[in-house]
């Protein structure tokens, strides 16, 4: 295997060279370069380290695979000739020469970049990981996303964006495309980094179809966990009963410990909700029922299934059961449309479901005329 390697150091506007004269791309495929500098002063760039550009050519399996590595970023490429992948390795330079710092903010090779430091340093700590990564790392395999940040503009986000929608709903585009602007703001924000969160700030997102909300019947209801408990994925029925006896979301539910439950006091606990705080939950009759017959000799998780197993799983017995449109998180709107017709309080049912204000609670009240009626007259 033969391997030719050469290195590039850019110095930034005002660096203070000190040595031999600093390699230009005519310097790249003549061998290991000669006469490095050896030198740059302190006060050549504010302080700044500069870039570094290391590339190298291999032939491997009758290919010459050339790697192209900028700082912490690579990218490699095969190529049947050497002269091909000389030019491409040329052009991967022209390119990397177009990041540069400016004023005390550093300019990354692509977008990618960012992204792959934030799905390794920002990610891994969110709630949201496990679909957050396969986001993040679908979109890491786009052109647009690849392309060096200088030719990045807004015609390619809109056409990206265009072709998705041909395949999934506005919201799920919007939720992937916000990944990525708090990816930008971050890298902005915390790292100090220039990103394209400008462009992708007037890319016109569609507004998410409505989703009217229907009351699931006990027939529905019926159905539904009857062909749950037809589903091979264990204890799926004993999720969406408890998911409607309880309100509790569908990451607060597959998050939940047999740590959390108390039979005995015949309460669970939400350690951490939506809203960043926990909450106690009592258990219906129920509830308590099914989590007593499960026991907890089945691991330190409730329910050891991931959100994406189970999204798909619902699906399933949505259509076996002969349900229209209905989404798991239906199951904890009528769950709170039920705490409201127990008698509850809107204070009470907010402690219960952990909405943060009162307010966001006014769409799950089903009033009507007759119910209100049958209070005033009780009342008089």
């Amino acid at each position: 295997m033969t391997t030719i390697n050469f290195f590039i150091t850019r110095f930034p506007p005002k660096a203070e060279v000190r040595g031999s004269n600093p390699l230009g791309c005519a310097n790249l495929f003549n061998g290991l370069p000669q006469n490095v500098p050896s030198e740059i002063s302190d006060r050549s760039h504010c302080g700044h380290k500069e870039t570094a550009i290391m590339a190298s050519i291999r032939r491997r399996n009758g290919k010459y695979q050339v790697q192209i590595r900028v700082g912490s970023y690579s990218r490699s490429q095969s190529f049947h000739k050497l002269n091909d992948a000389k030019s491409w390795a040329r052009k991967e330079e022209e390119l990397a020469e177009q990041r540069r710092y400016l004023g005390s903010k550093y300019e990354p090779f692509n977008l990618a970049e960012i992204l792959v430091r934030y799905l390794r340093d920002v990610t891994p700590h969110k709630r949201s990981y496990d679909t957050e990564r396969i986001v993040l790392n679908a979109l890491l395999k786009e052109d647009w996303v690849n392309s060096s940040l200088p030719q990045l503009n807004v015609g390619d986000i809109t056409e990206y964006r265009d072709r998705r929608l041909a395949s999934v709903k506005p919201a799920t585009l919007k939720r992937q495309l916000n990944i990525v602007k708090h990816a930008c703001a971050t890298a902005e924000r915390e790292w100090d980094w220039l990103s394209p969160l400008s462009q992708l700030q007037r890319v016109t997102l569609p507004k998410n179809a409505e989703h009217v909300v229907k009351r699931i019947t006990a027939n529905h209801e019926d159905a539904l966990i009857e062909a749950a408990k037809k589903s091979r994925t264990k204890n799926l029925s004993k999720l969406l009963i408890l998911a409607i006896e309880t309100a509790m979301r569908r990451s607060e539910l597959l998050a939940l410990k047999w740590d959390d439950i108390d039979l005995e006091q015949r309460e669970l606990l939400v350690r951490r909700s939506k809203n960043g705080k926990s909450r106690t939950i009592p258990l219906t009759a129920r509830a308590h029922t099914i989590l007593a017959s499960m026991g907890s000799d089945c691991g330190e998780s409730v329910f050891p299934l991931s959100a994406n197993a189970v999204r798909l799983a619902f699906e399933r017995c949505r259509r076996y059961a002969g349900i229209g449109h209905l989404r798991f998180h239906d199951l904890r709107h009528e769950a709170i449309s039920r705490l409201f017709e127990k008698g509850l309080t809107t204070p009470e049912v907010a402690l219960l479901s952990g909405h943060k204000t009162v307010s966001q609670l006014f769409r799950y009240a089903h009033t009507d005329v007759e119910r209100v009626s049958r209070k005033l007259r009780n009342c008089s």
